[in-house]
């Protein structure tokens, strides 16, 4: 009778173990996931405040040098900015296809991905 206690014992002490070594691995897994995630979103941003930053200075060049070109400065920021406001009205209209699609593509894809073993 002692023998089948013991062997219970041992049982239920190897199952917990288990269960603990297995919620630390979750652990593990989740934090492996989001740090990938993160270091992914901070390396895109790495690049996009550059070109952000880029771009601006270039609309306002190109702003001022088709001003010069008109006669009047004003009506180049008028013509850059009419020119962003279409784009910017094409993108809202293709965002869904063009940017939430495959922005959720990505995340699931980084969330879903098998770590090499």
């Amino acid at each position: 009778m002692e023998d089948k206690t013991l062997q219970v014992e041992s049982l239920i002490e190897k199952t917990q173990q288990y269960g603990k070594t297995n919620i630390e691995l979750l652990k593990l897994k989740g934090v492996d996931k989001a740090s990938e995630a993160i270091s992914s979103v901070a390396s895109i941003w790495a690049v996009v405040v550059p070109v952000v930053f880029s771009f601006i200075l270039l609309s306002i060049g190109l702003a001022i040098w088709v001003g010069t070109a008109m006669g009047k400065p004003y009506m180049g920021f008028f013509m850059v900015g009419a020119f962003f406001a279409l784009v910017a009205v094409t993108i809202f209209i293709c965002r869904m296809r063009w940017i939430k699609r495959p922005l959720r593509n990505l995340i699931i894809r980084q969330l879903l991905k098998k770590t090499a073993q």
